[in-house]
């Protein structure tokens, strides 16, 4: 009893906290179009003043003692002008210098201090390339200690210049021709660039609680065994050392497979490990940095016969993986900030795209053979009270960021009243100049008459600049909500599922997954894009069939059947519906679960889904989300739909309107299956050994159930919601599939919905 009540008072407080979110959010909404307003103020007021400084040009009197005391305030406003310009040119020469200064001395505090923290890095087997073979080979001058500083300042110039061109803001990508890919993925922020044959990236995390130099001595030691660094970059065929510069600098050789018709990329790079700094607005941060650069291996070598076959080229790299303790100056909070940056030159456009998958690839094997493991620990060796600290402090850290937000937003509110300042004190000058009969404009000088009208165009820029921080900002939080909501979906998803039994399945063997559906293996970023593609394609659905307006058109129909609110749509070869239904004493998280189970299997999926002759699981992506095959019987000219599509399961919430118009958030789980895309172009229609035309189906589906509550009364129900898109081919087609999904829904509600219903009842 007492842990029911627990349940509930920290239900009331979920609740209690999403209200008080909500009203946040309004308030802030509402704050900026406050601000839009003040900005459409100004700009009225900007377009008054330059018509009055327009009229002021057409006065034809001559100039008085008034002009001439004009003329010289112009005058020292162009020298005061002149002097700010100088001014900043100084300030950018010094912050130059600075930047420099700072980069020698992280230089030499890096080839002093490395040695004595990275004890024992060096215990593990090198497989070793012979000096004069190497020469012969590939035509490789052993390094100095010059040759090494050189790459390693060259390599923090270069990832410097990628780091300023990938991290600007996303508003600046349209600018140019060349695409910049950005994205959030497992905590992840990724920013990858292809140009012709060069690919760019910046990745970056945080992370808690990591210890960031046994981190990097863990990267170091794989980095540099061929067995254990295939377990990050699995096409790598050939890693030996040429030179061992000092204890944490070597030069190696690494050739890279390629399904395609150059068969092996070789690389000569130094490999490096030294300590290094961060310094990015607020926030500051010491740790260490493995870095990779090519070296030159222009020297006279014998060519190969894979090299002269056209078989082998060479490929340039830069890469660097930095590793910091970070306080943030603004709020105190610290943590630990990874990020990879890079640029490989990968010889064309096709193999650069290649090695952008593979990079990112990497990256997530990297945190999971290297960094999970130690955050694992550090989580298995908090006790409760630890526990309960650490969400103290994070606590106190969000208190922080949203005071530190409010901080931000009342610094805008004060540039508006500023630029409204002087808007007010221009519009005033130029009244009192219009006003005086003694100035005449016309034999003012042209730069000096135009003094007003650049002064006014000044505050116009920083009017632009104004509104895009603000778009740019509220940009910002969208995504950031986006990827919370996500990751936190997963987790708990995960973590509310994680004692389910064990489930047989009927899986298919991949080579034949990919002889017969043409279907290669997915990544997790695949994964995380069909989920939020799915997202979207149910919104549209939703949006579509059930409009604010209740406006809808001839193709929709409407009906109640059995307590459901039924709606379907049926235009050519695609079907549409939404069912919503209300319960009450309904464990959502129990009927889920069934659900998920019975969906799995082929036996228990035919109760629900009769016509269902097919269902093998192709590949398991995590303990709740799979890649399945279904074949479903048809009695018309095509015999069987085929689909390939991800089944996964994860928490969710999503907002209701009652009865008065009150929006009410439920929280729960959804279920959806999304078609993944295949290269399925030259198949069309088949037909298998039998002789029966086989034709695929695109699905798009989720089934989800809510428990929502009602702040007014306290009443509280359950809303399980079927929504979803198909297309099999033809209009007969998806009549024929509108009327079995239809009947699946109540096939579903009879076998799993209907006795959780009926158990209470019992034992009462």
């Amino acid at each position: 009893m007492a842990r029911k009540l627990h349940a509930d008072k920290l239900e009331a407080h979920r609740l209690k906290n999403r209200e008080c979110m909500r009203k946040i959010r309004l308030r802030q909404r509402l704050e900026v179009q406050e601000l839009q307003r003040n900005v459409e103020q100004l700009e009225q007021q900007y377009a008054e003043l330059s018509e009055s400084t327009t009229a002021e040009k057409q006065d034809t009197r001559l100039i008085t003692d008034s002009g001439l005391d004009y003329t010289e305030a112009v005058a020292v406003a162009k020298q005061l002008g002149a002097e700010k310009l100088m001014l900043q040119t100084q300030l950018k020469h010094k912050a130059a210098w600075r930047r420099q200064l700072q980069r020698i001395l992280d230089f030499e505090a890096s080839e002093i201090s490395p040695t004595p923290h990275t004890p024992g890095i060096l215990n593990v087997p090198i497989n070793v390339l012979d000096e004069v073979q190497a020469h012969e080979e590939l035509g490789f001058q052993p390094l100095d200690e010059w040759s090494l500083t050189q790459a390693i300042l060259e390599n923090k110039r270069e990832v410097h210049h990628v780091e300023t061109r990938l991290l600007q803001p996303s508003i600046f990508d349209a600018l140019d021709d060349i695409r910049t890919h950005r994205m959030q993925a497992f905590g992840w922020d990724v920013v990858q660039r292809v140009e012709d044959s060069v690919m760019e990236f910046v990745f970056t995390k945080k992370f808690v609680g990591l210890n960031v130099l046994e981190i990097m001595q863990k990267t170091w030691n794989t980095s540099i065994q061929l067995d254990e660094f295939k377990k990050i970059k699995a096409e790598t065929q050939r890693l030996q050392m040429l030179q061992q510069v000092n204890s944490n600098a070597h030069v190696f050789v690494r050739d890279v497979g390629s399904p395609s018709d150059i068969s092996v990329f070789r690389s000569v790079f130094a490999h490096f490990f030294i300590e290094s700094t961060a310094e990015d607005q607020d926030v500051a941060g010491t740790g260490y940095t493995l870095g990779t650069q090519s070296v030159s291996t222009n020297y006279p070598r014998r060519p190969s016969e894979l090299e002269v076959s056209g078989k082998l080229a060479w490929a340039k790299l830069l890469m660097s993986i930095e590793a910091v303790d970070v306080v943030d100056q603004s709020t105190g909070e610290t943590y630990q900030r990874i990020r990879w940056v890079g640029r490989t030159d990968y010889c064309s456009e096709e193999h650069a795209q290649r090695d952008a998958a593979d990079t990112l690839q990497s990256m997530l094997r990297w945190e999971m053979l290297l960094v999970a493991p130690a955050l694992t620990l550090v989580s298995l060796s908090l006790t409760a009270a630890e526990q309960d600290a650490r969400r103290a402090k994070n606590r106190e850290g969000m208190r922080k960021t949203r005071l530190r937000q409010r901080k931000e937003l009342l610094h805008m509110k004060t540039t508006v009243v500023e630029l409204e300042k002087q808007y007010a004190e221009l519009s005033r000058r130029a009244e009192a100049v219009k006003k005086s009969n003694e100035l005449a404009a016309l034999q003012l000088s042209t730069s000096d008459d135009l003094g007003p009208v650049a002064q006014a165009k000044h505050l116009g820029a920083e009017k632009l600049q104004l509104q895009s921080m603000l778009q740019r900002k509220i940009a910002w939080a969208l995504q950031i909500q986006r990827v919370v909501d996500f990751e936190a979906s997963s987790l708990a998803a995960t973590q509310q599922f994680q004692n389910s039994g064990s489930v047989q399945f009927d899986t298919q063997a991949r080579a034949q997954a990919e002889e017969e559906l043409v279907f290669h293996p997915l990544t997790q970023w695949d994964l995380t894009r069909s989920i939020l593609e799915n997202k979207r394609d149910i919104h549209h659905v939703e949006s579509r069939l059930r409009p604010p307006s209740n406006l809808i058109d001839s193709h929709t129909h409407q009906m109640e059947a059995f307590g459901w609110e039924v709606i379907q749509r049926v235009e050519g070869s695609v079907m549409e519906f939404v069912f919503l239904k209300k319960f009450t004493n309904l464990n959502v998280l129990d009927i889920m679960h069934k659900t998920w189970r019975n969906d799995i299997q082929l036996a228990t999926f035919r109760t629900v889904k009769a016509e269902t002759s097919r269902l093998e699981v192709l590949q398991q992506l995590n303990p709740y989300a799979y890649v399945f095959v279904r074949d479903v019987d048809s009695p018309s000219e095509i015999s069987i739909f085929r689909s390939v599509f991800i089944n996964f399961l994860v928490e969710a919430s999503k907002e209701f309107s009652d009865s008065s118009g009150n929006i009410l958030t439920g929280t729960g789980y959804v279920l959806s299956r999304q078609s993944v895309a295949a290269d399925r172009s030259s198949l069309g229609i088949e037909r298998d050994e039998a002789g029966r035309t086989i034709a695929w189906a695109n699905l798009a589906l989720t089934t989800e159930a809510y428990e929502v509550e009602t702040p007014a009364t306290g009443e509280k129900y359950q809303q399980v919601v079927w929504a979803g898109k198909t297309d099999y081919c033809t209009e007969g087609d998806a009549q024929r599939n509108a009327a079995d999904t239809l009947q699946g829904l109540l096939r579903w509600e009879m076998k799993i919905v209907a006795p959780a219903l009926t158990l209470p009842k019992l034992i009462r």
